[in-house]
This record gives structure tokens, C-alpha cells and sequence, in this order.
């Protein structure tokens, strides 16, 4: 049984979806957007699996990121202020700095 597939059978999947947030971010710093691709597209599976709106939205920022860093400024923007007012309506406030950053650039 593969790691991720252990933790899906514990009740795991929010500690999973974090480290695929943490490990996609790590990539694109890097600038291996390819792989930072991967852990996005899973990190989407698994808040769809779980139907979880604060990780669905997560996972749209980084879609976004990742389109403003490899060429597609203009789709990303909207993308960003879409998932920027769906995370306030969550009430959580972890993403709040960086996309009152895009504000700025906006």
C-alpha cells in the first residue's frame, strides 16, 4: 500500500492536501512548475474526493499562480480575484497576504 493510499485509509487526506500545497509551492520556487502541476492536480482530486471548499480553493490559486508564472498573466488574474473573494467567504484568512499581493499588481 503506497504512502498517499495509507493516508486515505486513516482519514489522513487534509494533512495530504496540505503537503501537496507545500510541495507544490516548493516546486514552483524552484521553477519546476511540471511537477508542481502534478501535486496541484492531486491536491484538486482529493478536494473534490472530500468535497472541501477551502482546498478547491487553494488548489484554484495555485492554478492560477502557475498560469501568471508560465505565460498567461491575463487568465490568471481573474482566476486569483475569484479564488481571493471565495477564500473570504470562508472566513479563513492563511492566503490573505499573498493575494492582496496580486491585488497590487492588478
Amino acid at each position: 500500500m503506497s504512502d498517499d493510499s495509507q493516508e486515505r485509509a486513516i482519514g489522513h487526506t487534509a494533512s495530504s492536501m496540505y503537503a501537496l500545497a507545500m510541495a507544490d509551492l516548493t516546486h514552483m520556487l524552484c521553477g519546476n512548475y511540471v511537477a508542481g502541476g502534478e501535486c496541484r492536480r492531486e491536491l484538486a482530486a482529493l478536494a473534490d474526493e472530500k468535497v472541501s471548499l477551502y482546498w478547491k480553493i487553494v488548489e484554484q490559486s495555485i492554478e492560477a499562480r502557475h498560469l501568471a508564472l508560465t505565460g498567461d498573466p491575463a487568465k490568471a488574474l481573474p482566476m486569483l480575484i475569484a479564488a481571493r473573494n471565495a477564500f473570504r467567504s470562508t472566513g479563513a484568512n492563511y492566503l490573505v497576504a499573498g493575494f492582496n499581493q496580486f491585488e497590487r499588481i492588478g
